[in-house]
């Protein structure tokens, strides 16, 4: 499973642009990964944003929180 701090993509992008270039580098740093966990202190807005871009790439996601620890976003696997 590969860890992304989504702190080291600060600032945060204040349009759609930004988004759009956040969303490639993301993937281009995950590439070839089927499982991923969030860290860092994103906004909720941009980790759902995320979580909806790379549910299609991506089997299963999860968010590690300082609080709550590993929370399972999705799973997509069968088994």
């Amino acid at each position: 499973m590969v860890r992304l701090d989504l702190d080291g993509f600060l600032p945060w992008p204040q349009d759609r642009e930004g988004m759009d270039d956040l969303l490639q580098s993301v993937l281009a740093e995950v590439q070839h990964s089927r499982d991923l966990t969030l860290t860092g202190s994103p906004p909720s807005w941009l980790s759902m944003q995320l979580a909806h871009h790379l549910g299609q790439y991506l089997s299963s996601l999860y968010y590690e929180c300082p609080i709550a620890g590993l929370v399972e976003v999705f799973d997509h696997n069968p088994f």
